[in-house]
């Protein structure tokens, strides 16, 4: 009989508060033999580029503690060639002496005139960095050469914009001052070229506005008609200013390559096209797509084996608009497609299924979908992709231990992979523990069939499941399971299933202890791979509380993240 503890949530280093919770039934990973030694695949270059060196170090932001080794490299080969046309171009003009040299205008001895000259000429820098900016979005070549997420790459395309956004006032202000403190406003403002930069100015600070994320997420039509009619704006602005030729040399094939994805993939999505074969509500603010190819000339187009774990997909359902496309994670799982399947016992079908928080606050085309609901079903749609990978240093099958922390709908990545352990009968030898931490006891219903497999993987094989519901009024819902429920709604909450070792408890997981008990029983020097998806939050202490126990260890980790940060 499989027991859960009744403790009040403790605080716990970066993993939070919660009770900690044990398979019973099988060996605890303390209890565990040391698996035997694996043989190594994949180069040495491979592996080091692959590591995150940075995730134990506090001090530093976390967007940068998550930078493996090949993309600080290219980070830093990006951040070298700007900083050196800024040092060539637009800081000599500080210096009194310089600015004496190479400027007609008796004004050197002001600082605001130097800061102004310094500002004027950023202009080569911000060209290249537009430049960057507009690869950025280019997703299908650099999916192709380095294997970038989606995520990834609208993240540094943020961060680009911002630099673009900065640079560029700093820029435009340089001139107006100059202008106002030489009384020669209304002769240089009205020039051609220079209203040019004027009109260039004014919508990127438009999209910049209508980028941030509160817009973006609140109001994804507006934001994506922002870019629709400020994008064109901005670059026929740069293309009138001072130095448009430069620009033109730096962006040329940036806009080749943007120009030739997008056709790319509207041609790609349009040519393979899909159905919705199933919308489904899950709890309060989840929504479930179940999609399905259509039979095109005859051929049943390729399902679940086009998608490899933690890829994702950009979907277009012109129900719901004709033109967005929306970026979602697969969830390529066999045991939840056999669940909803009409006939469980034949093969799945090759189908499709996203998972989508739905709440309040939820953009138009989410809220949209969640309505529209049953209607939907039958309505055609177009799928992009997939893109991006396991960015794992080795093949996933050469770790000595596995552990997964998943949160909420950050399930839906990870379970593929764990169940591609459990088929290739990896964990019979090798330790692995899931994670699953959620505030909607569904969710736990609804990927019960998964953790259900996970837990009965094998000996080495352990799943611990919380529900972190803080309401301490409203109580949380019993869950339709194959299960007896248990229910204490003022302790904690256990649903035990008679034939599985599996157990959900009440309360926040810790990170640390877990990892300590699946790391005890490995050799010094042994690898482990550890994968994360949910709220940056959770990501955070989990990766800092795992490079915590490792380095106590002696152990290896390499981290995979994944992100709904778009």
């Amino acid at each position: 009989m499989l027991r859960a503890s009744d403790e009040d949530d403790h605080a716990e280093g970066g993993g939070g508060a919660g009770v900690e919770l044990r398979t019973l039934g099988a060996s605890t990973a303390s209890a565990m033999p040391k698996p035997p030694a694996r043989r190594r695949r994949g180069s040495p270059w491979r592996v080091r580029m692959g590591v995150r060196p940075l995730v134990g170090v506090s001090w530093l932001p976390w967007e940068a503690r998550e930078l493996t080794f090949g993309q600080i490299f290219v980070a830093a080969l990006a951040i070298g060639a700007l900083v050196s046309l800024i040092a060539k171009d637009s800081l000599p003009w500080l210096s009194q002496s310089y600015c004496e040299a190479n400027s007609r205008k008796p004004f050197c001895d002001r600082l605001s005139y130097r800061l102004a000259k310094a500002g004027r000429h950023l202009g080569t820098a911000l060209h290249m960095l537009t430049a960057i900016n507009f690869l950025l979005v280019c997703r299908k070549p650099l999916y192709a050469l380095f294997g970038l997420s989606i995520e990834r790459l609208a993240k540094w395309h943020r961060w680009s914009g911002h630099l673009v956004v900065i640079g560029s006032v700093l820029h435009g202000l340089g001139y107006y001052n100059v202008w106002i403190s030489m009384d020669v406003w209304n002769e240089k403002f009205y020039k051609s070229k220079n209203l040019a930069g004027t009109l260039a100015l004014v919508p990127l600070l438009v999209l910049w506005a209508l980028s941030l994320e509160p817009v973006r997420r609140g109001c994804f039509r507006l934001f994506y008609r922002a870019h629709i009619f400020c994008v064109p704006l901005f670059v026929a602005g740069l293309c009138f200013h001072h130095e448009a030729d430069q620009f033109l040399l730096f962006a040329c094939v940036p806009f080749v390559l943007l120009f030739g994805d997008k056709l790319w993939r509207a041609r790609h999505a349009r040519r393979l096209p899909w159905r919705i074969a199933g919308v489904r509500a899950i709890g309060n603010d989840t929504l479930c797509i179940d999609m399905e190819p259509l039979p095109r000339d005859g051929i049943l187009v390729l399902g679940l084996s086009r998608f490899p774990a933690t890829s994702w997909v950009s979907i277009n359902v012109p129900a719901l608009s004709r033109w967005q496309m929306h970026p979602f994670s697969v969830c390529k799982s066999k045991a939840l497609q056999r669940r909803h399947a009409t006939n469980p016992d034949a093969d799945p079908p090759a189908a499709l299924t996203v998972y989508s928080r739905a709440p309040a606050n939820a953009g138009n085309w989410t809220r949209a979908a969640l309505s529209l609901g049953e209607a939907l079903v039958s309505q055609r749609c177009f799928v992009d992709g997939p893109y991006g990978a396991l960015e794992l240093p080795l093949s996933l099958g050469d770790y000595d231990a596995y552990i997964f922390a998943a949160g909420g709908i950050g399930i839906t990545p990870l379970l593929p992979v764990f169940e591609e352990l459990i088929e290739a009968d990896t964990l019979s030898s090798v330790p692995g523990l899931f994670i699953f931490t959620t505030s909607d006891a569904s969710l736990a219903e609804e990927f019960q069939p998964v953790l259900n497999d996970i837990s009965a993987a094998g000996e080495y094989a352990q799943t611990r499941v919380h529900l972190t519901d803080a309401s301490a009024v409203q109580p949380l819902q019993p869950v339709t399971m194959e299960r007896v429920v248990k229910a204490a709604q003022d302790g904690a909450q256990s649903l035990v299933d008679q034939s599985q070792d599996l157990e959900v408890s009440k309360g926040r997981p810790n990170f640390s202890e877990s990892a300590a008990d699946l790391m005890a029983s490995l050799a010094p020097g042994s690898l482990v791979a550890a994968l994360c998806c949910g709220p940056v939050s959770m990501d955070r202490a989990f990766m800092q509380a795992i490079s915590a126990v490792s380095r106590s260890q002696g152990v290896t980790v390499h981290f995979h993240r994944e992100g709904f940060g778009l």
